[in-house]
């Protein structure tokens, strides 16, 4: 009898035992679920703030494409300027758009650097157009403009910076949640070099 009591405590302290885990196992893993959707949230939140960086570069740059476009209109007022130098930096100036990266694409570092090449030589070329034309100076949006181009040129690195800020959270998060194969996030790369 003693026995028999042994073995019904045995297996009463099993089947709490084995209650107890189960229990355990169902609100670890509500709990790892409610995790997990906290992180995809975060993560979700983090590639929005990515995106907007990306956006505010893109609109950054697109506005110092239309203010060079602008200075080049500018300076083929002044009689004294070259019109075939003029439409040959238009032609050049509509090409930055073509040569941009993109968001998609900006894990090619070849076509940063061909941009950068292209947007370095236009500015070169400008700068070289104003010093060229005579009465320049007579044509004040012509400074203002050229200090405005220099102003936003300057001001890429540090929109890059800041994207990379924002890229390497996302990152940081990303490698942390478990996003299912059909989703179109991935790891993001960045302008600077990874160590």
């Amino acid at each position: 009898m003693q026995s028999k009591n042994k073995f019904s405590d045995l297996l009463v302290s099993f089947i709490i035992l084995h209650v107890c885990v189960l229990i355990t196992c169902c609100s670890s893993k509500k709990d790892k679920e409610k995790l997990n959707l906290n992180e995809k949230v975060l993560t979700l939140s983090a590639y929005d703030s990515v995106k907007l960086k990306w956006t505010e570069m893109e609109q950054e740059d697109d506005l110092k494409i239309m203010y060079i476009k602008r200075l080049i209109k500018e300076i083929s007022y002044i009689p004294t300027s070259n019109p075939i130098e003029i439409e040959n930096l238009l032609i050049k100036t509509n090409q930055l758009s073509k040569l941009r990266y993109t968001f998609k694409n900006l894990s090619k570092s070849s076509e940063i650097d061909s941009y950068d090449l292209s947007v370095d030589s236009l500015l070169r070329e400008i700068r070289i157009l104003v010093s060229n034309t005579k009465g320049v100076e007579k044509y004040p949006l012509c400074e203002e403009l050229t200090n405005d181009i220099i102003a936003l040129d300057q001001n890429v690195v540090v929109r890059r910076m800041r994207y990379d800020e924002k890229a390497k959270i996302f990152n940081s998060l990303f490698a942390k949640v478990d996003f299912q194969p059909n989703d179109t996030l991935r790891k993001l790369t960045l302008f600077q070099i990874e160590e």
